[in-house]
């Protein structure tokens, strides 16, 4: 980032993604756009699985809620199925992982199985840095959508901690109606946060590792430890 020299363009690098991001973030996010894979679901992200799982069920599957998987059933180097927390077993010509990569490889499968690079990462955490961030939300009452989508600050006259980032990021959600109750609107303030600051305070959950869920919490949790 340092090699630009406007203020604006380092301001657009720094607010799309923080120094600690890869640089795979970039072509990444670019090709979501003009790929017309970069818009956002009716009802968000969890709207969006609900629909997943009603189609999943219409075409035939089977869905099993609040039955966490503890282990996948290994036969010959290959996996036939999973086994969940009351002991039942469940099989299948294919297995997708969807949960945290920390998760999968010390709980679900032996380390053995973790791939060469994604190993090497995990080994080296000084290298793939896990980026922080303080967020706030507030329930604002207004009818009206207070800043037309999301606007980026710099908050450097106002940093009172050595872990405070410098620029800060406000958003609304009025695009998705269902977000907040009628007449209401949802404000949310992201601050990016350097605990480097500290030696002694290790910060994990999962707003610190942006865009949150189960996942980064996951993640965080790992490192933290």
């Amino acid at each position: 980032m340092n090699k630009f020299k406007h203020p604006l363009i380092k301001c657009l690098i720094s607010d799309f993604c923080p120094k600690e991001s890869a640089a795979a973030s970039f072509p990444m996010a670019y090709g979501n756009f003009v790929g017309g894979d970069g818009g956002i679901p009716k009802g968000g992200s969890r709207a969006m699985a609900l629909r997943m799982e009603e189609k999943f069920k219409f075409l035939g599957g089977k869905s099993y809620t609040n039955k966490p998987v503890k282990k996948i059933i290994i036969e010959d180097n290959l996996a036939k199925g999973i086994v969940l927390e009351n002991n039942e077993e469940i099989y299948g010509d294919y297995i997708i992982v969807s949960c945290d990569m920390d998760y999968t490889f010390n709980d679900l499968l032996d380390k053995s199985y973790m791939d060469p690079v994604l190993k090497m990462m995990y080994e080296n955490d000084k290298d793939y840095l896990i980026y922080g961030m303080f967020q706030v939300a507030y329930g604002i009452d207004s009818e009206e959508d207070l800043l037309k989508g999301e606007i980026m600050l710099d908050c450097s006259d106002i940093k009172i901690a050595p872990w405070m980032g410098e620029r800060m990021t406000i958003k609304t959600y009025a695009y998705e109606l269902s977000f907040a109750p009628e007449n209401k609107q949802i404000l949310q303030v992201l601050l990016p946060i350097d605990v480097s600051a500290y030696d002694n305070v290790i910060l994990c959950g999962q707003w610190i590792s942006p865009p949150g869920g189960a996942p980064g919490a996951a993640i965080t949790g790992k490192f933290a430890i």
